[in-house]
C-alpha cells in the first residue's frame, strides 16, 4: 500500500483503469466460452428439432403415399396415382436427408445407416407387394398373395418401429438440450449480472481510493494555498512522489521564494520611502516654484519654494487651474497652458498669490509619465534677482560708457595734445610720464571698447553685415596686418591658404584671425613658429576650415573649454600682459553668431591649434 501511495498520480490513474480493464478481459473469455458453449447447445437443438421434422415429414409423406395409393386402387384415377408418385418422392427426399443428418453425427451413424437400409427395403416390399401400382387389382385383398403381403407387413413394421425409435430418440435430445440451453441462459444471464456488480463494485472501490488519496493531498496543497494567503506557518510536506507531491514541493519553493521578495519588497519600500523623503526635501530645497498638474492645468500638488514664494497651498487651487497664478488678462489667461505645453523655452510672466506681490518668473512645462498617466511639471523660476542683476549690469555698462569711457577719451587726447608740444615744450622726465600715462589711458579706453564690444555681442546688438568674401585673401590680410607684432620675439609665421569662400562679416571676422594671431603671438617662445592655414572639407557639407597653431605652452585638457569663457584664461600666471581675457570670448561669440564652430586642440608636437570652421560658399566676387 505504501508503495502505491508512493507511485505517480498518472500510474495511480492507470492503474485504477487497468485493473477493470484486465477483469473485462478475463470476464470476457469466460463469457466468450459460454457463448461457444451456448451456441453449441443451440447448434444440437437445431440439430434435434431437424431430426424431428424430417421423422414426422417422413411419416406424413408416406401416409399421404399410402392414401394415394388406395385411392389409386380403389378408383383407378391417374391424379391419385401421380400424387402416390409425388408423396413418394418426398418421402424418399426426407428419407435420405434424414439418414445423412444421422449420419454427420458419429453417435447417430449406425441409426442412420439402419434408418436407411430398413426404409429401402420397405419400400422395395411395397413395389413388391400386391399394393404397387403397376398391379391390375382395383381393391386387392390382404389375404390374396399372402406372402408378397407378409414381407411387406414386416418390412413396414420394421421400417416404422426404426423410425419411432429414431424420433422418440431425437424427441428426448430435443428435450434435454432445451433443458440444457435454458440452464446455459440462466447461468449466462446470471453470470453477466455478476460480473456487472462485481466490475462496477471494483472500480468503484478503486475510483474512491485513488480519489480519496489525490482529494485529500489536493486539499493539503489548498489549504497550504490559503494559509501562504493570510501568512500561516504551511502544513508538513507531503510523503509522495507522484505529480501532486511535485506540486507540493513546487508550491512549497514558490512559498519560500514569496517570503524572500516579501523582506526584499520590505526593504525596497522602506529605501523608496527614505528616497522619497529625501527627494522631498531635495524637492522642497530646488530655488524654484514646482507645480504638478494633469492635462488640463489642474494642479495636484505644489512644493515647499511655492507656497513660500506666493503664499498659497494645494486649497488656493480648489475649483482653478494653474492659470490663476499669473496676473493676466481674462483673454490671455484662456489656452494659457496649452500654450505653455508646446512651448519649448521658457516664457516670461508675471504671477501673485493672495497678498498680491507680483513676482517676475520664467515659466516652464516638462511632460513625464506616472503608470502610463501624463503628468505635468510646471516650473516658475523667480526672476526678480536677475531682473535687479541686469538693471545693475546695465547701470554699470552705462556708467562705464558715459562716465568713464568720455573722460578717458578726453584725457587721452589732452595727452596726446600735450605730447604734440600744443602747451608747448616739455621737459624729458615730464615727456616720459606722459608717453606712461598716455599708453596707460589707451590701454584702459581699449579694455572698456573690449568689454563693451562683448557685451553688445551677447546681447545679440552686433550687426552683421554677411556678404560672400575670398576667405583665403581674408587670412593673407591678417598676416600681413599681424607681421610688425612679430619682431619683438623674432617669430616666423607660416601661412597656407587654399582659395576659400565664405558668407560672413569681413570687420569681424578679421577680428577674430587677429585676436587669435595676438593670443598665439603672447604665448609662443623667442624665436617660435605659429603656422596659419585656411582650406575646404571634403565633407558631404564642405566647411572652411581655419587653424592656427603655435610652439607655446599648450592648454590643458581641463581648461579647453573654459578659455573661451569671459574672464577665464588659461593660466593667468603664463599671461605676461595686462587683459581682462575677452578676445576668446568675443571670437566665440563671433563665430557663433556666424552658425560656426570654434575650439582648440593639442598641437603634435608642442603647443595649441586653434582653429574654427564656417560654412562654405559658392566663388564669387564682393559686390
Amino acid at each position: 500500500m505504501l508503495s502505491f501511495l508512493k507511485t505517480r498520480l498518472a500510474a495511480k490513474i492507470a492503474l485504477t483503469m487497468a485493473i477493470p480493464v484486465v477483469v473485462n478481459l478475463l470476464l470476457y473469455g469466460e463469457m466468450q466460452r459460454q457463448l461457444v458453449s451456448l451456441e453449441r447447445l443451440t447448434d444440437e437443438l437445431a440439430v434435434r428439432r431437424n431430426i424431428v421434422q424430417h421423422t414426422n415429414d417422413i411419416v406424413i409423406a408416406n401416409y399421404f403415399a399410402i392414401q394415394s395409393l388406395m385411392q389409386f386402387k380403389m378408383f383407378n384415377k391417374p391424379s391419385d396415382r401421380q400424387a402416390y408418385q409425388e408423396y413418394l418422392s418426398k418421402y424418399r427426399h426426407e428419407l435420405d436427408t434424414l439418414a445423412v443428418l444421422l449420419n454427420g453425427r458419429a453417435a447417430d451413424r449406425e441409426v442412420g445407416l439402419n434408418l436407411q437400409k430398413v426404409g429401402r427395403q420397405y419400400l422395395s416390399a411395397l413395389d413388391g407387394s400386391q399394393f404397387s401400382p403397376n398391379e391390375h387389382n382395383q381393391v386387392g385383398s390382404f389375404f390374396d398373395d399372402l406372402e408378397r403381403n407378409r414381407k411387406l407387413k414386416d418390412a413396414t413394421v420394421v421400417f416404422l418401429t426404426t423410425l419411432k425409435d429414431v424420433g422418440r430418440k431425437a424427441q428426448k435430445d430435443v428435450e434435454l438440450a432445451s433443458l440444457q440451453e435454458s440452464e446455459s441462459r440462466l447461468g449466462f444471464r446470471q453470470f453477466c449480472q455478476f460480473v456487472i456488480f462485481a466490475n462496477s463494485l471494483l472500480a468503484l472501490a478503486m475510483a474512491i481510493l485513488v480519489a480519496a488519496l489525490i482529494v485529500r493531498r489536493i486539499n493539503v496543497v489548498r489549504a497550504n494555498a490559503e494559509r501562504l494567503a493570510r501568512g500561516l506557518p504551511l502544513l508538513s510536506p507531503l510523503n509522495s512522489a507522484d505529480e501532486i507531491g511535485a506540486l507540493d514541493k513546487t508550491f512549497r519553493q514558490m512559498a519560500a521564494a514569496l517570503d524572500s521578495a516579501r523582506e526584499r519588497e520590505k526593504e525596497m519600500l522602506s529605501t523608496i520611502e527614505e528616497s522619497r523623503d529625501e527627494l522631498t526635501m531635495v524637492i522642497n530645497k530646488i530655488p524654484a516654484a514646482l507645480f504638478v498638474t494633469d492635462q488640463l492645468g489642474n494642479v495636484e500638488s505644489l512644493n515647499t519654494v511655492a507656497e513660500q514664494l506666493f503664499g498659497i497651498d494645494i486649497s488656493y487651487f480648489e475649483n482653478a487651474k494653474i492659470e490663476k497664478i499669473f496676473r493676466l488678462k481674462a483673454a490671455e489667461k484662456e489656452g494659457l497652458f496649452a500654450r505653455l505645453m508646446r512651448g519649448s523655452k521658457p516664457v516670461a510672466l508675471f504671477a501673485a498669490g493672495p497678498d498680491g506681490e507680483v513676482v517676475p518668473v520664467n515659466v516652464s512645462v516638462i511632460e513625464y509619465h506616472v503608470a502610463g498617466t501624463a503628468k505635468y511639471l510646471t516650473t516658475l523660476v523667480d526672476e526678480t534677482q536677475r531682473l535687479v542683476l541686469e538693471q545693475a549690469k546695465g547701470d554699470f555698462f552705462n556708467m562705464v560708457s558715459h562716465d568713464m569711457r568720455t573722460p578717458l577719451t578726453s584725457l587721452s587726447g589732452v595727452l596726446q595734445m600735450a605730447l604734440a608740444g600744443t602747451y608747448g615744450p616739455l621737459p624729458d622726465v615730464a615727456q616720459s610720464k606722459l608717453e606712461i600715462a598716455r599708453s596707460s589711458s589707451d590701454l584702459l579706453l581699449s579694455m572698456i571698447n573690449r568689454l563693451l564690444e562683448i557685451e553688445r555681442i551677447e546681447s545679440s546688438n552686433l550687426e552683421l553685415k554677411i556678404e560672400p568674401l575670398d576667405f583665403a585673401a581674408l587670412v593673407r590680410q591678417a598676416g600681413d596686418l599681424i607681421s610688425p607684432q612679430l619682431e619683438p620675439k623674432a617669430l616666423r609665421l607660416e601661412l597656407v591658404a587654399e582659395p576659400c569662400f565664405v558668407a560672413a562679416d569681413s570687420h569681424y571676422l578679421l577680428e577674430v584671425i587677429l585676436n587669435l594671431l595676438t593670443n598665439a603671438i603672447k604665448y609662443s617662445p623667442e624665436k617660435g613658429l605659429l603656422s596659419m592655414s585656411c582650406r575646404v572639407t571634403k565633407d558631404a557639407a564642405p566647411l572652411v576650415l581655419f587653424e592656427l597653431s603655435d610652439q607655446g605652452p599648450g592648454v590643458p585638457a581641463d581648461k579647453k573649454e573654459q578659455i573661451f569663457e569671459r574672464f577665464l584664461q588659461s593660466d593667468s600666471s603664463r599671461d605676461r600682459s595686462s587683459g581682462f581675457g575677452l578676445g576668446l570670448s568675443i571670437c566665440r561669440r563671433i563665430i557663433l553668431q556666424h552658425g560656426g564652430e570654434i575650439g582648440v586642440k593639442d598641437a603634435s608636437a608642442r603647443g595649441a591649434i586653434f582653429w574654427f570652421a564656417l560654412k562654405a560658399a559658392a566663388s564669387q566676387s564682393r559686390s
